[in-house]
């Protein structure tokens, strides 16, 4: 996860703008008298002091932009970080490289569900059906995701549980697998000053601490081939320095290999996509891990 430095001047013209519930653009033209009146300062208040002690804008806003769409966002959730549209782009291609016209996909952790709607948003051949399934452990996060669905008018399947305990047999096989689990680790002391401490901790390291944050990242593993269809994917977003972990944690599935690696926009390792490999394969990985 990266945190980029905040632009403060942006964030109070955002802030201002949300207040007066007007456009960003609205505020760089409008004189003073157009401010508001006494309740519009008080409001403004009230979140400027949220904003000085380090409430990321998003909560403060209850929104965040991802993938080029706001989607509703609480302290219930994590907040949708630019890397992880790599993850969007690539189920993208994954989905509609696919001949198959009717396709199964699954979100595990869906938070927000900003990243399945976004995948499910941007579906550029029109003549597949899709049918989304998204779950997560914390019913909190399952109803902004829901709020979500419903303001665009979708269809997902929800599923409140534990990973793939919540999963009936029938929501599956799945095509393609989408995961942005809980990847920080007790070790990552980085973390404990950061905006992070206004996040989820389930979100941010799951059910169980793990020194290394890879505890929900090998129960996904273990288990993503008995949901998977013969040639299903499984795309996992991790940490930038985990690539190696999670690969050494592949090599252990009989049956399941790494396909491909993604680096973000910044040149980070930050996606791998595993699936089925053909006889031979499984070698190959592991001896270059």
């Amino acid at each position: 996860m990266n945190f980029p430095k905040k632009n403060q001047s942006v964030e109070l013209r955002k802030l201002i703008s949300f207040v007066a519930k007007k456009p960003d653009s609205w505020f760089l033209s409008c004189e003073k008298e157009e401010l508001g009146n006494q309740d519009f300062y008080r409001v403004l208040s009230e979140k400027l002091k949220q904003l000085s002690n380090n409430v990321p804008i998003e909560y403060i806003m209850g929104e965040s932009f991802f993938f080029g769409t706001k989607y509703k966002v609480t302290n219930d959730v994590l907040i949708p970080r630019p890397e992880t549209e790599l993850l969007v782009e690539k189920a993208l291609t994954t989905i509609e490289d696919n001949p198959k016209r009717s396709q199964k996909i699954l979100e595990l952790g869906t938070g927000s569900g900003a990243v399945i709607l976004s995948i499910i948003l941007n579906m550029t051949q029109n003549e597949k059906q899709i049918i989304a399934t998204a779950t997560d452990l914390s019913e909190a996060a399952l109803s902004v995701a829901e709020q979500n669905c419903r303001n665009y008018k979708k269809v997902i399947n929800f599923r409140l549980g534990d990973w793939w305990r919540s999963l009936k047999k029938t929501d599956g096989p799945f095509d393609v697998i989408i995961a942005n689990p809980p990847y920080i680790g007790s070790s990552d002391q980085q973390y404990e000053s950061s905006n992070l401490r206004f996040e989820p901790p389930l979100a941010l390291y799951g059910k169980r601490k793990s020194m290394d944050g890879l505890s929900d990242i090998r129960r996904i593993i273990e288990h993503a081939e008995d949901w998977l269809t013969k040639d299903g994917k499984l795309l996992i977003e991790h940490g930038f320095k985990q690539g190696q972990l999670v690969e050494k944690i592949v090599s252990k599935s009989a049956r399941l290999g790494v396909l491909e690696r993604f680096e973000d926009f910044a040149g980070l390792p930050r996606v791998v996509s595993l699936g089925f490999f053909k006889k031979g394969e499984g070698a190959w990985m592991l001896k270059n891990l």
